[in-house]
């Protein structure tokens, strides 16, 4: 089983200025592991592996012309690129590809590199895993994703971490100033004051305690609602950063909407995808409009799934 074109492409897309794999350091992808380590992985014998691409992918396989057919046949393809410099948006590029060329759902794996992501279905997943920001290993065939995992592990050298950060930093946006002005004990200022110190202190909970004061927390004369939506979006982006899915969803609607940020659907619909992947029901419906909204092969069908999938966890307005 060789990779999709499309997905080499990408893969040659992430390297960035792809090297020679013929570099001393850089192991050919037949060269990652032996064919007994292989065995012992899918437990079954395989043929000699086929080297692949001037070596940068290689083959492994049970079958062979004119032998018996095996009961099963088993094909596995690895595949490697190095860089000549690192590229930290590699794994945002493979996800794009994944989201616009693909119906499948990357999923994130932990323990592998600085990053890993799996994706295709349990009969025939694909696993890319990132390491340093100059190497991106692919492994994908008629495996388990456990299997493609044993064999990252071994073509690593477990785990294979380096400590690179993967992801492209956002601009950071303006960071809200407090009153200079004394604030009265139990005024909505004072509370600012309190929840921005346990903010700065890193605690995730205030900054999304913060970003909701600063969007819901003022009343003018007339009695509406006067939000702060700078303050609220860097507070969102804060916490967001910090894990919380729920200020992930909030912040993609200050950019859908163009609200205390310049208005972005791309980073609406990116923000919406990773809560909705994190499981964050609220956000799934939004993105199944966001996917709509876009012009892709695949736009429609994921609208559709993810609008399905917020009715399928109770979300009345994933059957609107």
């Amino acid at each position: 089983m060789r990779l999709p074109s499309g997905l080499r492409a990408v893969l040659g897309c992430v390297a960035l200025a792809i090297a020679s794999v013929a570099h001393a350091q850089d192991k050919k992808a037949c060269d990652l592991f032996t064919r007994a380590e292989v065995e012992s992985v899918l437990g079954v014998a395989l043929e000699e592996p086929m080297s692949q691409a001037g070596g940068a992918s290689c083959h492994f396989t049970n079958f062979a012309q004119n032998k018996p057919r095996p009961p099963r046949r088993v094909d596995v393809s690895v595949n490697v690129q190095y860089a000549a410099a690192p590229n930290r948006a590699a794994v945002e590029q493979y996800l794009k590809f994944i989201d616009e060329k693909t119906y499948d759902n990357p999923a994130e794996v932990s323990g592998l590199g600085d990053a890993a992501v799996s994706h295709g279905g349990p009969n025939a997943p694909t696993l890319a895993v990132f390491r340093g920001g100059t190497m991106v290993l692919t492994i994908n065939g008629t495996a388990t994703l456990e299997q493609l995992k044993a064999l990252a592990l071994k073509a690593l050298g477990e785990p294979g971490t380096t400590g690179f950060a993967y992801g492209t930093p956002r601009a950071p946006l303006p960071r809200p100033a407090l009153s200079s002005a004394a604030a009265k004990p139990g005024s909505v200022e004072q509370l600012k004051r309190e929840l921005t110190a346990k903010a700065d202190a890193g605690s995730v909970r205030a900054q999304m305690a913060l970003a909701k004061l600063y969007e819901f927390g003022s009343v003018g004369a007339d009695g509406n609602v006067k939000p702060d939506y700078v303050g609220a979006a860097y507070w969102y982006q804060q916490a967001s950063d910090g894990g919380d899915y729920e200020a992930t969803y909030s912040l993609a609607v200050l950019y859908r909407d163009g609200s205390g940020v310049a208005a972005s659907p791309a980073t609406a619909l990116e923000l919406l995808r990773k809560a909705a992947l994190a499981g964050y029901v609220p956000a799934m419906v939004p993105l199944s409009y966001a996917y709509a909204a876009t012009r892709t092969g695949v736009s429609d069908t994921r609208a559709r799934y993810w609008a399905q999938e917020a009715a399928r966890r109770d979300d009345p307005a994933g059957w609107a």
